[in-house]
């Protein structure tokens, strides 16, 4: 699994039953995920979150802050 590091516009190329963990300042800071097309599908809650049940089939950028 690839880690992202601070805020920014992030590629994902992953594919299928995976993780996250939002681990951006405590509080404050949340991730965005989009599809191919830039549409926003998921919002992750404030850090610190983490969903060890994702899919990233559908997510293809992810915007950290």
């Amino acid at each position: 699994m690839p880690e992202v590091y601070g805020c920014g516009w992030n590629k994902i190329t992953l594919q299928g039953p995976g993780w996250w963990v939002n681990k951006l300042t405590q509080g404050t800071k949340k991730v965005k995920m989009y599809d191919y097309n830039f549409n926003r599908i998921y919002t992750t809650p404030a850090a610190p979150y983490s969903d060890w049940t994702a899919n990233w089939d559908d997510v293809s950028y992810i915007n950290a802050c």
